[in-house]
């Protein structure tokens, strides 16, 4: 199982490779500070999990690390995607949030006791 500063990392090296795949794709140029930026974000998302379920105990994982969470956050992502409501950054923002909450739940579920399915 990661750690903190693992899950750390991981969710800043996903939030940069997101943002990088994004310009690529809108065919943006890729600036060196969103790109840091980005990783903050993915940092942020990823560290997200354990601050609403600490791991105090070996069966932390509730909800907050579970499988229908994770569908949760992708259908809201979805939703707000398609929503010209919200401005372009708060959307790409959330999404990089949302990137690194998912990589710390892909990363947990690799371990012997996996993910909740609620």
């Amino acid at each position: 199982m990661a750690n903190a500063k693992e899950h750390a990392m991981i969710g800043a090296g996903v939030g940069a490779l997101g943002w990088f795949l994004y310009c690529k794709v809108v065919d943006r140029p890729i600036k060196f500070g969103e790109l840091v930026a980005a990783g903050g974000v993915g940092m942020v998302g990823r560290l997200l999990p354990d601050l609403l379920e600490p791991a105090l105990h070996p069966n932390h994982r509730q909800f907050f690390h579970s499988l229908a969470a994770s569908a949760l956050l992708v259908k809201a992502n979805h939703h707000l995607w398609q929503s010209r409501l919200v401005p372009a950054e708060a959307r790409g923002a959330v999404h990089l949030l949302s990137l690194g909450y998912l990589s710390h739940l892909a990363a947990d579920g690799q371990t012997p006791k996996g993910l909740p399915p609620v």
